[in-house]
């Protein structure tokens, strides 16, 4: 405990002073960081980066290549041997 806490070893430090240390120290950084993720979820919203229309927020070809619609598979469906089934199942 030396090595982490020396002042609580030492007696200099009460533990429970440590605790309510680190419990501040806990709540500034929750802060900070809920403070810089509005912050930066502000500047994210103003219109200069141009956001897309929410019509067209789920349409994936406007930023990746999609292939085209593929052809239906009537009439393709394979038969499988029961036996082979149950050799996979056993």
């Amino acid at each position: 405990m030396a090595d982490v806490f020396p002042k609580v070893a030492s007696g200099e430090v009460d533990a429970s002073y440590q605790g309510g240390i680190q419990a501040i120290s806990l709540a500034v950084t929750l802060g900070i960081a809920l403070l810089g993720g509005l912050i930066v979820g502000f500047i994210l919203k103003l219109p200069i980066f141009g956001a897309p229309p929410d019509t067209i927020c789920f349409e994936d070809s406007i930023y990746w290549e999609v292939p085209g619609e593929e052809a239906p598979h009537d009439g393709q469906l394979t038969a499988v041997n029961t036996e082979e089934t149950e050799k996979l199942s056993s």
